[in-house]
């Protein structure tokens, strides 16, 4: 079911002028050490909740196999 919220439906291609995915990069990686530390190996998958315009999964689709929750 689709947000009615404007920034998930008729905006979300403005995040790459907003923010660009370099800038996640540091963020993104603090928080796959967190995720394969809390699950003690290396974890394959991940279901990203509320990931808005995907700008974490472009770095997390390098990590994991990615299904996004919005």
């Amino acid at each position: 079911m689709a947000s009615n919220w404007i920034a998930y439906n008729d905006l979300a291609w403005t995040e790459g002028y907003l923010a660009d995915p370099a800038e996640y990069a540091e963020e993104v990686n603090y928080y796959i050490q967190l995720i394969n530390t809390a699950f003690g190996a290396k974890a394959k998958t991940l279901l990203h909740f509320g990931c808005g315009a995907g700008g974490h999964d472009y770095y997390f689709k390098k990590q994991f196999a990615v299904t996004q929750a919005s």
